[in-house]
């Protein structure tokens, strides 16, 4: 297959899945708008027009905006990868003096920091312009700013381990490199899963046992009738940031806990708390957690395949302008090129 028509090809993927996403989100707002002027029936007794009109004018200047902003990051992408100027950055690594690997990781870390620098614009109108507009914003610029930081040090912390051990297995365990590669990545999912709510969730946020009293005590009911074990029920401090409330499970196994927003715990009286936390203890008893971590690793073990499978295909490299067949390139260019070629399977999930 030549270059042109791997271009071709991922020209039809790419519109196919923006003209459909688009689609979707028009048809959305659309059914927002429409709907705003009266109260269904079935929450006429508890929201009143006011309120009802309110929400339906959020959603819909989100989700307009969400269609915009999401047409102007996939043209970037588009852009930045028939341009040439993402492959000009691999050829600017590769002719550094530095070990391969050491190229690869910063390679893959400037193409990451270029694209979350070209989404930051849009997400600082949707915190600072539309959330604000609302009333749901708390957020400051300068936790903004601190929330961004310890983001990108979190990528490069524990990205890089994981790229280079993906490296050297592509350079030194031989043609089954790629099944040992997912096993690793596998594994090393799972134990960022494990980690998030001991290490990585107290980066941004406060949590802080929840006090003894009615509160818990339902919660603890609940979960018993419902043979749910927790190991703990946690407030967090979310008001730092929003007014939206929002409760959820994190962790798996002996870490697993209950999350509470503390605008969830001030808003919401014990049973209709219950009611929130009955909804996410329903998708542990549909294995919904399972489910999409069997569909992930399916995936997951697709996209080693693909890489082993094209990692020295000369003619991909060339339809996306790179100058040099490297390890760190078909990562991304399969990163790439995975949204527009699975984008069908998001019903799955």
């Amino acid at each position: 297959m030549k270059a042109e028509s791997i271009r071709l090809a991922y020209f039809l993927f790419f519109f196919l899945e923006l003209g459909w996403e688009s689609l979707i989100g028009f048809l959305n707002v659309r059914h927002t708008r429409k709907s705003a002027a009266a109260v269904p029936p079935g929450f006429a007794a508890v929201v009143d027009a006011e309120s009802w009109a309110r929400a339906a004018a959020y959603n819909v200047e989100k989700g307009r905006f969400s269609l915009v902003s999401g047409l102007a990051s996939s043209f970037i992408v588009l852009a930045a990868l028939f341009s040439g100027g993402l492959g000009e950055l691999s050829g600017f690594f590769v002719s550094l003096p530095l070990h391969p690997y050491i190229r690869g990781i910063l390679f893959v870390y400037a193409a990451g920091l270029f694209f979350s620098l070209t989404a930051l614009p849009f997400s600082l109108y949707s915190q600072f312009v539309i959330e604000e507009r609302y009333g749901f914003n708390k957020m400051t610029p300068s936790l903004f700013f601190l929330d961004t930081v310890k983001s990108l040090a979190l990528f490069a912390v524990l990205g890089a381990p994981l790229l280079g051990a993906l490296f050297w297995f592509m350079d030194a365990a031989g043609s089954s490199w790629w099944l040992i590669a997912f096993a690793f990545t596998a594994l090393f999912q799972i134990f960022i899963t494990l980690l998030y709510p001991l290490a990585i969730a107290p980066l941004f946020n406060t949590f802080t046992p929840l006090e003894e009293g009615p509160l818990k005590e339902r919660i603890t009911t609940l979960a018993a009738e419902l043979s749910f074990n927790i190991k703990g029920i946690f407030v967090m401090d979310g008001s730092r940031r929003t007014r939206h409330s929002n409760a959820y499970f994190t962790g798996l196994g002996a870490v697993k806990r209950v999350v509470l927003f503390d605008t969830l715990t001030q808003s919401l009286e014990a049973e209709e708390l219950a009611a929130v936390l009955a909804h996410e203890i329903g998708h542990e008893k549909k294995k919904h957690l399972y489910k999409r971590l069997a569909l992930n690793l399916i995936l997951l073990l697709g996209f080693f395949c693909a890489v082993h499978i094209l990692y020295r295909y000369e003619p991909l490299f060339a339809a996306f302008r790179f100058p040099a067949v490297t390890p760190e390139g078909i990562l991304v260019i399969l990163s790439f090129c995975s949204g527009p070629l699975t984008f069908f399977l998001t019903p799955l999930f």
